[in-house]
C-alpha cells in the first residue's frame, strides 16, 4: 500500500509562507524540524519536490528560525518503477520512507505548483522575476515589510547583493518587468 501525499502552503512566523508536508493526513513538517520551506524557492525556483530517476535531495524543513544549519530536515527524492520514494535524514518525521504512487504524486506536486491562490502581489511578482532572471538567487518579500520586494543577487564566490523595491500600486507583472528591466 502506497503513501499519500498533500502539500498545504501556510502562514510561517519566519518565511511569510511555508509548505507544510502532510504524509498519510499527518503533518511532518513540524513532525521534523519544525517550519517548511517557501513556495516560492522550492516550487518556482528550485522545483525541488520534482521527482525523477536520478536521486536529489533538498531541506524540506528546517527549525522555526529559518536557518538549516540550526535544525533541519532532509529527503532525498527518486522515481522508481511506478513508485515516487522519499527517504528521510536529520530530524526525521516518520520511522521510514514514504513510497508514494508517482501519478498521484505528480498530481499532488502539480496541483500545489500550478495554483496561485496563495500568492500575494509581491510573492507573483517574485515568481515572475525567478522565472526570467536565473542569476538571482532569491527573491520575495521583505522580511519586515511584506509589500516590500526584495532581490538577492549572487555576485560572485560567497558574495551577494541585496536590493529592495516599493510596489508602488504596481501590478505583478509590472512591478516584475520593472525589477528585471534594471537587472538586465
Amino acid at each position: 500500500m502506497n503513501d499519500t501525499l498533500r502539500l498545504e502552503i501556510a502562514p510561517a512566523e519566519m518565511l511569510g509562507l511555508q509548505v507544510l508536508v502532510h504524509v498519510n493526513d499527518v503533518e511532518r513538517t513540524s513532525v521534523g524540524a519544525g517550519m517548511g520551506r517557501d513556495p516560492v524557492e522550492v516550487l518556482v525556483q528550485d522545483k525541488a519536490f520534482v521527482a525523477t530517476e536520478k536521486p536529489h535531495t533538498f531541506v524540506i524543513a528546517t527549525c522555526d528560525c529559518g536557518i538549516d544549519g540550526c535544525g533541519r530536515t532532509d529527503v532525498t527524492i527518486v522515481r522508481e518503477a511506478g513508485t515516487v520514494r522519499w527517504t528521510w535524514s536529520y530530524e526525521v518525521p516518520m520511522p521510514r520512507d514514504a513510497v508514494f504512487d508517482a501519478e498521484a504524486y505528480d498530481r499532488e506536486i502539480a496541483r500545489v505548483a500550478e495554483g496561485r491562490e496563495w500568492e500575494t502581489p509581491v510573492l507573483a511578482a517574485a515568481r515572475l522575476v525567478m522565472i526570467g532572471a536565473p542569476k538571482i538567487s532569491w527573491a520575495g518579500a521583505h522580511a519586515e515589510d511584506p509589500e516590500r520586494f526584495q532581490v538577492i543577487l549572487r555576485k560572485g564566490w560567497g558574495r551577494r547583493e541585496t536590493r529592495d523595491y516599493s510596489r508602488d500600486g504596481r501590478s505583478p507583472q509590472e512591478l516584475a518587468q520593472a525589477v528585471l528591466r534594471e537587472l538586465a
